[in-house]
């Protein structure tokens, strides 16, 4: 899954949350690591991790025992806080409603928190998440609810724009009172506790609607006149309806007093453009009673300005400054006035004013005669927010949102839904149900039974800004592993290591964060005295795409770095606690792109300029490992003493093939058979060999997570909905890490884990 991150943001907020004062000593760069202090007699922060939680001793002391992975089961712990969907995309909102202190939920989800829940669901803070009967079987785009609890909802049209089925929930069983031949804008339960529907259908079932509005009253539909192309926003009052649409480049506000057939029209200038994003597609009043909108609505030909008007009785303005955004087409999803008179504005913007006079992402608050910053939320980028609604001054915002932080940089991982008390974003949890999900993982570091690790693209677990690393406690929950340093988002450690003395390694094209608002890139660091370091001697520019160590405590680093002095040290050099040295003599080093040790022996597989991957051997000399093959190499292990190797065919689709001895026999599983798809990890354990990976691309499937049987692969207890990025077995169980959202049916966000049955 796609999930982009603003970069301005990031660079903000890295200041803020790491510029730390740091005091600790710093270490020379190829400094070995001493363990030899005694932990009660040294400051928390200067002792390496699992030094701090088990004094000096080595963290791979207790074996793992061997276990039946049939006899596993999926943990709970690492569900989202949120929404999650098991089906090809992220869980996303699409609208939300409130009654009687109850929010509900309208989108495209199959869980809510913990609770299955097809795609809408209600929340409330003393009881958390709830599903309302079986749910709804398609996407839900609106949802309203009438002053009896009645609960409506319209689908999705399959494609956008297609017809639309209209539901009604009445508190036991939904019925289908409507189909639409065209696609629902706007769903609003009218004081009088009929429903008002609108967009741009042209008939329900055998009514003609050729003003795009209508009426349900319980019972039937009727058609209402208006004089719009379609209808995007419904305000239902005591007096009067205000409704908003538009179509082609115009767009159209107006209202009607309570028993008048007569419209009063607020026209808005010609919109610059294309007809989307569509200009009128909120609407609420002030507190001195103005109607304002918003939309993809603009005074003048800046699209990247405006997206909120107020209309003053005689012509538009832009709501104070105006949102404003990098990219055309700015707009204002929706609107919602809270209990003390303030409007909270989601959408596809960024900042405030042009030139920009704050940031506020994707949030903002209107009150006293400006905008204010409330942080925002991260998410998919123009989709982050798309829904807002108050309950007194507290606010709930949905979209395809990951994360939210408010403007002082206290994060908090959310998906899909949070909520903002006007001071702090919460995510929606169940009263004393953990939900310890990341959101997306691309590689685990464990030794032993010892503190396992994950990287991935995460600023935030739970309320805890971790930085894109954190350890991982047994009941799921995290904590960074760096008091003042991290790294950038796009450059998170692909791969992570443990040392025998409880180090952290981490690897990848990095760029690594403070303590102060600087950035340093390279290949390597390490976890020393409490913060990260880079360690090693290479440029700025390498890239470490593979670690090991021995069991001795030989780090191997494998990956794309030349020595131009020294061939044999290139692309492949190893770390005895002392100095750097080459492995072996290496003829003709090319990039290493996976590698293993067992015992004396390592595997390491290059990238050769032809686009072919070899494999080699070395036990004190260096032997190749039958000859290269067509394919990218992803991941190496040794299984049974046969060397294995994972990734992806020069054709597309999944790598996975063995050495027998005398050739390469390819044993990819029918999982692995769509020509997007990887194999990316494995994992080993006794008799148990599981191979994880999928499609990282743009085209979402099911991940693939394997074990094989000795004759053939099965899938593994369930299956997870998404791509596997990291496999690794720990003390719990085995960790699987990722971009699902559900694994085996649980709810599992970007991280999963197979629980070991107890013992006797």
């Amino acid at each position: 899954m796609t999930r982009p991150f603003s970069l301005s943001v990031l660079a903000s907020l890295w200041v803020a949350v790491f510029c730390v004062a740091c005091d600790a000593p710093e270490l020379p760069l190829d400094a070995a690591p001493d363990a030899s202090d005694d932990a009660r007699d040294v400051p928390f922060r200067d002792v390496p991790l699992d030094v701090r939680d088990a004094a000096v001793a080595r963290c791979e002391e207790t074996p793992l025992e061997p276990w039946d992975l049939s006899l596993g089961s999926w943990s709970t712990n690492f569900g989202p806080r949120g929404l999650s969907d098991d089906g090809p995309n992220d869980a996303i909102v699409n609208d939300l409603a409130m009654h009687d202190g109850v929010l509900y939920v309208a989108g495209e989800f199959s869980h809510a928190g913990p609770v299955p829940a097809s795609n809408v669901a209600r929340w409330t803070l003393a009881r958390g998440w709830s599903a309302l009967g079986d749910g709804v079987p398609e996407a839900t785009s609106r949802i309203t609810v009438a002053p009896d609890g009645t609960v409506y909802v319209a689908t999705v049209g399959p494609p956008i724009g297609g017809p639309s089925s209209i539901y009604s929930w009445d508190g036991s069983d939904w019925a289908l009172i409507g189909v639409t031949d065209r696609g629902v804008m706007a769903l609003r339960a009218d004081v009088d506790g009929t429903l008002l529907a609108g967009g741009y259908f042209l008939a329900i079932g055998p009514l003609a609607t050729p003003d795009r509005f209508a009426r349900w009253d319980g019972t039937a539909w009727t058609a209402i006149e208006q004089p719009f192309f379609d209808v995007a926003a419904i305000l239902s009052e005591t007096d009067r309806i205000c409704i908003g649409g538009g179509g082609g480049f115009g767009g159209q506000v107006a209202c009607q007093e309570r028993g008048s057939t007569f419209w009063e029209a607020m026209p808005l200038p010609a919109q610059p453009g294309p007809s989307y994003p569509r200009p009128v597609q909120a609407i609420v009043r002030d507190a001195s009673d103005r109607i304002v909108i918003g939309g993809g609505v603009y005074l003048g030909t800046d699209m990247q300005l405006g997206a909120a008007l107020r209309w003053t009785g005689a012509a538009w303005e832009t709501l104070g400054a105006g949102l404003s955004d990098s990219s055309a087409g700015v707009e204002v999803r929706d609107l919602a006035r809270t209990s003390d008179d303030a409007i909270y504005a989601v959408g596809n913007f960024t900042s405030v004013g042009r030139p920009r006079l704050v940031f506020t992402f994707h949030v903002a608050r209107w009150a006293l005669e400006r905008w204010w910053d409330v942080g925002g939320v991260q998410g998919e980028r123009s989709e982050a927010a798309r829904a807002v609604v108050a309950d007194g001054t507290t606010v709930y915002v949905g979209g395809a949102l990951l994360e939210a932080f408010n403007a002082a940089g206290s994060w908090h991982a959310a998906s899909a839904i949070a909520r903002y008390d006007g001071g702090d974003w919460h995510a929606l949890e169940n009263p004393g149900v953990a939900a310890h999900g990341p959101e997306s993982v691309s590689a685990l570091g464990v030794r032993g039974s010892c503190t396992a690790f994950l990287s991935g693209r995460f600023t935030a677990i739970e309320d805890t800004v971790v930085g894109n690393v954190a350890a991982l406690a047994p009941d799921g929950s995290s904590r960074a592993v760096a008091s003042t340093t991290g790294f950038d988002i796009i450059g998170h450690p692909n791969v992570l290591a443990v040392g025998p003395d409880g180090v952290l390694y981490g690897g990848g094209s990095l760029w690594l964060v403070g303590p102060g608002p600087s950035f340093v890139r390279g290949p390597l660091a390490r976890v020393m005295r409490g913060d990260w370091e880079p360690f090693g001697p290479f440029e700025e520019t390498d890239i470490a795409t593979a670690l090991a160590f021995s069991e001795d405590g030989i780090l191997y680093v494998g990956g794309t770095f030349p020595d131009e002095e020294d061939g044999a040290r290139s692309r492949l050099l190893s770390w005895n606690g002392s100095v750097w040295s080459a492995v072996g003599a290496r003829p003709d080093p090319q990039p290493v792109v996976a590698l293993t040790v067992e015992g004396p022996i390592v595997h390491v597989a290059e990238a050769l300029p032809d686009g072919q991957t070899r494999v080699s051997r070395f036990d004190g000399t260096w032997s190749l490992v039958g000859i290269p093959f067509a394919g990218d190499v992803q991941a190496l292990v040794l299984y049974r003493g046969v060397i294995h190797v994972g990734g992806r065919t020069d054709g597309g689709g999944a790598l996975l093939m063995r050495w027998d001895g005398s050739t390469w026999t390819s044993i990819a599983p029918l999982s692995a058979s769509s020509r997007y798809s990887a194999i990316t990890s494995f994992a080993v354990l006794g008799d148990e060999l599981v191979a994880g990976g999928g499609n990282n691309g743009s085209r979402d499937e099911p991940g693939i997570l394997v074990r094989w049987t000795g004759s053939d692969w099965e899938e593994l207890a369930g299956g997870v909905d998404d791509y596997v990025g990291a496999l690794a077995f720990t003390r719990d169980g085995l960790l699987v890490g990722g971009a699902m959202d559900v694994a085996g049916g649980v709810p599992s966000w970007g991280l999963a884990l197979l629980s070991r049955p107890a013992g006797p």
